[in-house]
């Protein structure tokens, strides 16, 4: 059935790795999204890896280009059991939804390399 109050889901990140050993990318920060005009929005993080300590922090901003961000958000995410990710969500409504909203993902894990989703589900 077609609502028309909720919007397509989309991905902040999608199947990130990220490794800390041999000098190769520990972190990363997504695109800024803008969801100004949204009434609800979900919040789904994952990781697919065999990390045991991957840190994604949410923020939201007032621009595309601001300095300034809030903290809407932090999920700290085990390792997947086998085909299955370690998972974890939040819902953000309507008064703490800022103008722009993006995901820092930190992988903790000296040894094992972390797959990292953030994905927002969207309500009009």
């Amino acid at each position: 059935m077609n609502d028309p109050y909720h919007a397509e889901e989309i991905d902040l990140l999608t199947d990130q790795a990220l490794t800390v050993s041999g000098g190769a990318t520990p972190s990363v920060t997504s695109s800024r999204l803008p969801v100004g005009k949204l009434s609800k929005l979900h919040v789904n993080v994952a990781n697919a890896g065999a990390s045991t300590s991957v840190t994604v922090n949410i923020y939201g901003a007032p621009s595309l280009t601001s300095a300034r961000k809030s903290h809407l958000a932090t999920f700290t995410l085990g390792a997947a059991i086998g085909a299955t990710p370690y998972e974890a969500g939040k819902y953000i409504e309507r008064d703490a939804i800022p103008s722009y909203i993006y995901a820092v993902a930190t992988n903790s894990d000296a040894v094992n390399t972390a797959s990292i989703i953030v994905t927002l589900d969207r309500w009009r």
